[in-house]
C-alpha cells in the first residue's frame, strides 16, 4: 500500500515530465544547440507524451464496457499512432512555431 493515496485519476507525475522535456526542447531550440541535442530533446518530447497516453489508457482500460470507453480508447490510440509515427524534424517543427509560455 502506497504511503500517499492518489490525488485522482490523472498521470500528473506523467504530465510534469512532459511540461519539463517540452521547456528543455523550447530550451534546445531557442539556445541554439547543436542538433544533437535538440534531436535527443525531441525524442524526449515524443517518450513523454507516449508515457502520458500508456497511463491514460491504463485508467480506462477496466473500466464498465461502454460506447464512450470505446471512443476514448480509439482516440488515445490514434494520437499514438501519430506520436509514433512522427519524424523528430516534424516534433521539432512542431515546437518551435509554438510559443513559450
Amino acid at each position: 500500500m502506497p504511503l500517499y493515496p492518489p490525488r485522482s485519476q490523472e498521470p500528473y507525475k506523467k504530465k510534469e515530465l512532459l511540461f519539463k522535456r517540452e521547456q528543455q526542447l523550447r530550451h534546445a531550440l531557442s539556445s541554439g544547440l547543436a542538433s544533437v541535442k535538440v534531436r535527443r530533446a525531441a525524442e524526449n518530447v515524443r517518450a513523454a507524451q507516449l508515457m502520458i497516453l500508456k497511463a491514460e489508457q491504463e485508467l480506462i482500460r477496466y473500466d464498465s464496457e461502454t460506447e464512450e470507453r470505446t471512443r476514448q480508447l480509439a482516440a488515445i490510440e490514434k494520437r499514438r499512432n501519430t506520436w509514433q509515427g512522427m519524424s523528430v524534424e516534424a516534433i521539432v517543427q512542431q515546437y518551435s512555431a509554438k510559443p513559450s509560455l
